[in-house]
């Protein structure tokens, strides 16, 4: 498979570790979250991997990658106030950006 690769404009603003969790005794899910902000839009990159596990020892697993873009903090609430993420995107953008803060102070007053 061919290098794949893409830009991605603005700054980082929150990485987070999304919760690693065994839906299956068998199974490991997890990832990362990172949101890069710029001057007309918030973009939210995703990394996702789920592995198999057969007598302690990985057998099988896959990965994937999403980005998606923003035109502004509305729309990115809308599409991510309801996830497992929201919360930790806010704390740990909190600190990097003011809207973020103003966020994050009213979740967590």
């Amino acid at each position: 498979m061919p290098d794949r690769h893409f830009g991605i404009d603005g700054r980082l603003l929150a990485d987070i570790a999304m919760d690693e969790r065994w839906p299956f005794t068998d199974t490991q899910v997890g990832g990362r979250v990172f949101l890069f902000r710029d001057h007309t839009q918030w973009t939210v990159l995703a990394t996702h991997h789920l592995t198999t596990w057969s007598e302690r020892r990985a057998e099988h697993g896959f990965g994937h990658v999403t980005a998606t873009t923003y035109p502004d903090l509305t729309a990115l609430r809308a599409a991510h106030q309801t996830t497992a993420s929201w919360r930790s995107l806010l704390e740990a953008g909190a600190e990097h950006d003011v809207d973020l803060r103003e966020l994050w102070r009213a979740i967590d007053a």
